[in-house]
C-alpha cells in the first residue's frame, strides 16, 4: 500500500475519532425539561419517517443504477461496487448527521436558556 492510501485511510480513522467524541460530548449535555424532551423526540421521530422514505427511494434509484453501471460501465463489477459502496456511505453518514441533530436540538436550546455560547457550541458540534 503506497503513502497516499495510507494517509487517506488514517485521515478517514481520524475523523471517524473525532465525529464520535463529538457525539459524545453532545449527548452528555442536559435535555431539558420534560416539554422539551417531548418536542424532541416528536422531531427525531419524524425526521427519521422521513429518512426511511427517503432510504427506500435511494435504495430502488442504487439497484437500477448498480444494474446499469454492471452492464455497460468498465471495469463491469468495480464501478458498481464502488457506487454502491459510495451510496451506502453517503446514506449512513445522513442518517448519523440527523440523529446526532435531533438529539442536539433540545440539547441546544436547553444549554442556550443559561449560555448563548454554551448553546451555539453545541449547535456548531452536532451541525444543527
Amino acid at each position: 500500500m503506497d503513502l497516499l492510501k495510507i494517509l487517506v485511510l488514517a485521515a478517514g480513522v481520524l475523523a471517524l475519532g473525532f465525529v464520535g467524541y463529538l457525539m459524545f460530548a453532545i449527548l452528555r449535555h442536559d435535555e431539558g425539561n420534560e416539554k422539551m424532551k417531548e418536542i424532541s423526540l416528536a422531531i427525531r421521530q419524524g425526521a427519521m419517517a422521513f429518512l426511511r422514505r427517503e432510504f427506500i427511494t435511494l435504495g430502488i434509484f442504487t439497484v437500477v443504477i448498480f444494474i446499469a453501471l454492471s452492464l455497460f460501465v468498465e471495469p463491469k463489477p468495480l464501478v458498481a461496487i464502488t457506487y454502491v459502496i459510495g451510496t451506502l456511505t453517503s446514506a449512513l453518514a445522513g442518517f448519523l448527521g440527523m440523529n446526532i441533530a435531533t438529539k442536539a436540538n433540545a440539547r441546544t436550546a436547553n444549554a442556550a436558556m443559561g449560555s448563548w455560547a454554551k448553546g451555539l457550541k453545541i449547535a456548531f458540534s452536532s451541525g444543527a
